[in-house]
């Protein structure tokens, strides 16, 4: 893995405009489906995502996998999606601040209200940037078991081989061959550019949105906006999600692809924009991990008893049109 992808003035460069043109479209979807700082977070962070999943798995499939190939379809994803939408440059400006600017307002309520919850943004802080420095500074070698016996190696081959073929290995490492990869996909977009120097970043890339997803659910059946953003701060104090935020495994970022499927197939209203929302989250956490098969199926029937007994203002196009969208989608996933 560490000669895999060397770093370099051009893919440093392409690689921040490919993430930048990802994060605004990720805003421009996100204002589409509605206000709140918390839906900006998840469904940027999950357009991020997609935006490097989805197109992977594309080319891999024809065997052409590579940094050049993947940055062109990323980039065309996100400006197609930004036109697509009409996104004004005022617009994206003001949503992308008004997410920096978020957990300034967080800490403000805390101390405002001489809330406990204010030790939890601190430690909760303090935890993401300790990691984040740690993984650019003293990234961690692969020691467990499951970075070296198949996440990182299921990136690195696909680095080499421009694909996800099948390799020959004896029978205790066939899980590189048989496991789902999207997780590894953005493992090997990091590491394509910067080797394994970042290989330990993107679950932390996706903490806000993962916090936010939990922070929607919670604000289904609670008012209280600090109450709800305490229980999205618990889950980065789990052991194992604490443990996995620094590393090559893949759970704290399928646990952000499962909450936020929730919290899109729950929504007060659905609309088609929300279909999309849930089969585009449901679609990256199955090709992340085979024990999101039962929460993709049950999340699936429920949806689609959503869209078949209730009473949202959809027509019976747009109710056929979400229903084809979603089979389809989870059957080439």
């Amino acid at each position: 893995m560490s000669h895999a992808g060397r770093m370099s003035g051009p893919r440093v460069v392409v690689f921040f405009v490919a993430t930048v043109l990802s994060v605004a479209a990720g805003l421009a979807v996100a204002r589409a489906l509605g206000p709140g700082r918390a839906r900006g977070y998840v469904v940027t962070t999950a357009f991020w995502a997609g935006s490097i999943v989805f197109p992977a798995h594309a080319l891999a499939m024809l065997h052409v996998l590579t940094f050049t190939s993947l940055a062109a379809m990323s980039i065309a994803l996100s400006g197609g999606t930004l036109l697509l939408l009409r996104a004004k440059m005022s617009d994206l400006v003001a949503d992308a601040s008004a997410l920096a600017l978020a957990p300034l307002s967080a800490f403000h309520l805390a101390w405002s209200r001489r809330s406990l919850i204010l030790a939890g943004l601190i430690f909760a802080t303090g935890l993401v940037a300790l990691c984040a420095v740690s993984a650019w500074l003293a990234p961690q070698e692969p020691t467990s078991w499951d970075a070296f016996w198949y996440h990182e190696p299921m990136a690195a081959f696909a680095i080499q081989n421009h694909s996800f073929q099948p390799v020959l290995l004896d029978s205790h490492e066939q899980r590189i061959n048989g496991f789902p990869r999207g997780f590894e996909t953005i493992l090997m977009w990091f590491a394509m550019v910067f080797g394994r120097t970042l290989i330990d970043f993107p679950n932390i890339a996706v903490v806000p949105g993962l916090v936010s997803a939990v922070f929607l659910l919670c604000r289904r059946v609670c008012s209280d906006d600090l109450i709800c953003l305490a229980m999205g701060l618990v889950i980065l104090t789990i052991p194992g999600c604490a443990m996995n935020l620094q590393s090559s495994h893949n759970d704290p970022t399928v646990a952000f692809f499962t909450v936020a499927a929730i919290a899109f197939a729950f929504a007060e209203s659905l609309r088609l924009r929300d279909v999309a929302a849930t089969v585009w989250t449901l679609g990256l956490g199955i090709t992340a991990k085979s024990t999101c098969l039962l929460p993709v199926l049950l999340l699936s029937l429920f949806v689609l008893g959503r869209l078949l007994l209730g009473k949202a203002p959809l027509s019976a196009r747009a109710r056929a049109g979400a229903i084809g969208l979603g089979l389809g989608f989870l059957l080439a996933a």
